[in-house]
């Protein structure tokens, strides 16, 4: 069974010099033997304490993770709030921010970080219960990104909708009953977009605050998606309007 990671462990290599590149980093570990000296050379042109250790360390520190030899001990998980997703949407023309109504898989929501990276999103906003959080996992699997996504965390997900809708922002929420296709949004308004969890869905209550629904057209016969690959295609298709 694998400890819990703390959420200042950061490994595996792209992610290790995002974190070197974006964070306070207080020490890294590598395994012996490696040889990527350009991650080496980063932290010590940085005054970054380097230790080489054994794999068994590395294993032990990231719960038998794939760590790829590397492994950083970094700044607490530094969450932003809505105001500060806000300001930095202000920044931009039509900014769309993304709400995640309990999204529990570290993974899905590493993708998600990747993903609002990769499409200009301007800030991520999850919940502080029954919701996965910033920690070692989910900096692996965004590669990085999350360090450069504003996310931030809150006690309740309504609040956080009324904050965007007081600021300017239409609420929509992303599901087969929503009555606009994606590809027929224009994007053309401040949007922030509820996306809902892997085994639930939206929250109905939490449906009721939105403006109105978006869903994407589906041919097959298995007609759902992964929460993160419906991410993606709500993303690309504001991206491109932009």
């Amino acid at each position: 069974m694998s400890q819990e990671i703390e959420e200042n462990v950061f490994f595996g290599f792209h992610n290790v010099r995002a974190t070197l590149q974006e964070k306070e980093v207080t020490k890294l570990y590598v395994q012996k033997g490696m040889k990527k000296d350009d991650i080496i050379g980063l932290a010590r042109a940085k005054g970054v304490p380097v230790t080489f250790v054994d794999k068994y360390k590395l294993d032990k520190m990231t719960g038998n993770a794939t760590h790829q030899g590397f492994v950083a001990e970094a700044a607490p998980v530094d969450y932003k709030t809505v105001k500060d997703i806000i300001a930095r949407g202000s920044q931009k023309k039509n900014p769309m921010v993304l709400i995640f109504d309990e999204v529990t898989d570290v993974n899905n929501l590493g993708a998600i970080l990747r993903i609002s990276d990769g499409f200009g999103i301007s800030g991520v906003v999850i919940g502080k219960k029954r919701s996965a959080q910033l920690n070692a996992s989910v900096a692996k699997s965004s590669t990085g990104a999350i360090n450069y996504v504003d996310v931030a965390r809150v006690t309740n997900i309504r609040h956080a909708i009324n904050d965007l809708k007081n600021a300017g922002y239409f609420v929509a929420y992303l599901d087969m009953d929503g009555e606009q296709k994606v590809q027929d949004v224009k994007f053309d308004i401040p949007i922030a977009v509820v996306v809902g969890g892997e085994d639930k869905g939206i929250t109905p209550s939490i449906k009721k605050y939105c403006d109105f629904g978006i869903t994407i057209d589906m041919y097959g016969t298995v007609n759902s998606l992964n929460v993160s690959s419906a991410t993606s295609i709500l993303a690309h298709n504001y991206a491109i309007k932009q």
